[in-house]
């Protein structure tokens, strides 16, 4: 943020203004009138816990010999993803300890691991939240669309034994359930006026400018 506010880094006109609204508000702390809190800890793990996930595609997908133990490539967030996960995350209101911002956007060109982001944080909200029958989505108005975030997810867990044994995750062809509390990640694809009755914990709504109406967002 420090780096893009200064200039050393190219930036729109939207994330210069986010990373300056960020550095601003850490100063606003404790002051009359800002009721929220930077909770780093908490931000940190969200990070971490996506770090500790495999790369599913690409040239570091390929299984390789580490430390010993034939695995995968972990996950190693860009600083422009950490600032995304670290906002949703870390700012907390001060006195209820909920989440300052409910949702995030975000708009980058192909082939920025757009989906291995999202992947990760949908199964953090699925398994590592603290929310008991969290009911979590990647959703779209395609079949294939609404798969794209949650095969990347179900991937990833089923090259990560200790996830899967950590949170007591099961992984199906159509969701990743974690049992013990009643938790589940699907994927979805239905018209709006289908999702009415859906308790959402967290959801991906993917491609999102592609969308024909609000509804599915809505």
């Amino acid at each position: 943020a420090e780096r893009v506010v200064r200039g050393e880094e190219t930036a729109g006109r939207f994330e210069r203004l986010a990373c300056k609204r960020f550095l601003g508000d850490l100063d606003r702390q404790n002051t009359d009138g800002f009721p929220y809190v930077f909770d780093e800890k908490s931000g940190a793990r969200a990070c971490k816990f996506i770090e500790l996930l495999p790369h599913i595609k690409g040239e570091w997908a390929r299984p390789q010999y580490i430390d010993g133990k034939l695995g995968y490539t972990k996950i190693k967030l860009e600083d422009w993803q950490v600032f995304i996960v670290i906002n949703l995350f870390a700012w907390k209101h001060a006195v209820s300890g909920l989440r300052r911002f409910l949702r995030g956007y975000e708009e980058v060109a192909r082939k920025n691991a757009k989906s291995t982001l999202a992947a990760g944080i949908l199964l953090f909200m699925a398994t590592a939240d603290a929310e008991p029958g969290a009911h979590v989505y990647s959703a779209a108005t395609t079949g294939d669309q609404a798969r794209e975030v949650f095969d990347v997810a179900r991937n990833m867990a089923l090259r990560e034994p200790e996830f899967l044994a950590r949170f007591g995750v099961t992984v199906g062809k159509h969701d990743i359930t974690v049992p013990t509390t009643a938790s589940s990640a699907k994927p979805l694809n239905a018209e709006g006026s289908t999702l009415d009755g859906l308790n959402v914990h967290f959801a991906v709504v993917d491609e999102l400018h592609a969308h024909k109406t609000r509804a599915v967002y809505d």
